[in-house]
């Protein structure tokens, strides 16, 4: 295209992106050109058709009224120069162009410059044809683009943050995931543990339980919890950190969780299949399993048994389960059982006093706001810091918390995280207490008013309580008739 040409055809292109603009289709310089391009020729394949009449083409609906005309060559439309009088046009009246004119799909500035050109009484023409690509089409209603400022705003995002990698918030999570809070329960656990392991003349533990009643019997612990309260965690910790039980080249405690179902035989299959001991064929007895474990126990050096929500153990074969735990502590290849599990394991080991005799308990407390308060305030921040967040203003935020996971330290734990998972994927520069209440309206699945992290009475709402349940409602019975 040559400078004169590129020159003629500028004012159309600009008309045009200003014509689509006002009728909120946002459009680009790119797109204009091509537009005005599609648009010159179908007007110079028009031009062929009455270059003899010489006759106007007339005006295209939702386009401007004269731009097929103005974008013609010199000389294409006859003796006159269109060329030198659009331009003139152009330079004097673009700058008057306003969306009212542009509106409707004329333009009035360019239908006064026809007249100027001298087409003031222009012969009627026949309509106009061109390719099927160029015919009008009606146009849908656009939304209006927002602008990029206020969709960050909308989006609570910062313009100078980087959005995160799903890479690199996997990474953090995990990251806190796996640090351990020292706290005085393991401190209390350990004192329960240590205590029934032998020592040395010098006074060192050694992977040996304590024997009692002569020599001829072990002991075991209890911990006890609710959901959430952190005692998987704490009993894992503990043995994976003992210096007696945790070898370099050999673990002296085999764990195990109740399967499903459980059962007396079930759980005897697991531990030994937990020991190492080929898969246990289905023929095999009960007791028979139990004996083999106990021999499997000796031969590794197995001095701590632990089983892991212990409470559903005790569901089918109570009497079988106490029976056969009371073996493991006696003779030759007694071990030191550790049983963890929620208030009803308490209650099944109370129920039988030979049992109960031989087990220790240990009661994990729930959180204190007086005691653990600031401990866990310093949690959050050290959080924050690994995460790259702004530490949380709110000053309730910690009563909060205690509140909404049943003053339970694992609950808080998790929630802490929870909350930190939701501000790294808003984006957000510092975590407050709305990331606290989006992670727990999750979980929980309670509406605005029951949130804790929201409501403003949130201390007299109960989390164990669905305050949107329906409200069950009583028949009157009626009386019946003497």
């Amino acid at each position: 295209m040559s400078a004169p040409e590129s020159s003629q055809w500028a004012p159309s292109i600009r008309v045009l992106m200003a014509f689509l603009l006002d009728n909120g289709s946002p459009v680009s310089a790119p797109r204009a050109r091509r537009i005005h391009d599609r648009d010159t020729a179908s007007a110079r394949w028009s031009s062929t058709q009455t270059q003899r009449s010489r006759r106007v083409a007339p005006q295209r609906p939702g386009w401007p009224g004269c731009l097929s005309t103005i974008g013609r060559r010199s000389g294409s439309c006859g003796k006159r120069n269109v060329s030198s009088s659009a331009s003139a046009l152009w330079q004097t009246d673009r700058c008057s162009l306003s969306p009212a004119t542009a509106s409707g799909g004329r333009c009035q500035m360019l239908t006064s410059g026809r007249q100027e050109i001298g087409r003031t009484s222009p012969r009627p023409s026949l309509p106009r044809r061109g390719p099927p690509c160029l015919t009008a089409k009606k146009t849908m209603p656009t939304i209006p683009a927002i602008p990029r400022l206020h969709l960050w705003r909308a989006l609570g995002r910062s313009r100078s943050r980087p959005m995160p990698r799903p890479i690199d918030a996997g990474c953090i999570l995990a990251k806190l995931r796996k640090l351990r809070i020292d706290t005085p329960r393991d401190g209390a656990f350990l004192a329960h543990l240590n205590r029934l392991l032998s020592r040395d003349e010098a006074g060192n533990m050694i992977p040996d339980p304590q024997r009692f009643s002569a020599g001829r019997e072990t002991r075991g612990v209890l911990v006890i919890d609710g959901p959430g309260g952190g005692k998987t965690t704490l009993i894992a910790r503990a043995l994976e950190r003992h210096p007696v039980l945790s070898g370099v080249d050999r673990r002296h405690y085999l764990e195990a969780s109740v399967p499903s179902p459980a059962t007396f035989k079930s759980m005897g299959a697991t531990l030994l299949q937990r020991s190492g001991f080929p898969i246990v064929a289905g023929k095999r007895e009960a007791w028979s399993m139990w004996e083999i474990l106990r021999a499997r126990l000796k031969d590794q050096n197995i001095t701590v048994l632990w089983i892991d929500e212990a409470h559903d153990l005790f569901c089918a074969d109570r009497n079988l389960i106490l029976r056969a735990l009371k073996a493991l502590m006696q003779g030759d290849e007694a071990v030191i059982p550790i049983l963890s599990g929620t208030e009803m394991l308490r209650e099944i080991v109370r129920s039988d006093p030979q049992v109960q005799r031989r087990f220790s308990t240990l009661i994990l407390p729930p959180v204190n706001e007086a005691v653990e308060g600031a401990s866990f305030a310093d949690v959050v921040r050290q959080y924050c810091q690994i995460a790259g967040l702004e530490p949380p203003l709110e000053s309730d935020l910690i009563a909060r918390l205690f509140h909404a996971a049943r003053y339970r330290f694992g609950r808080c734990v998790e929630t802490i995280i929870g909350a930190i998972e939701f501000a790294l994927a808003g984006n957000a520069a510092r975590l407050d207490i709305s990331h606290f209440a989006e992670f727990w309206g999750m979980q929980e699945g309670y509406s605005f008013e029951s949130n804790i992290f929201l409501a403003p009475h949130w201390a007299d709402l109960d989390p164990n309580e669905d305050p949107d349940a329906p409200i069950p409602v009583t028949k009157r019975k009626k009386r019946k008739r003497a």
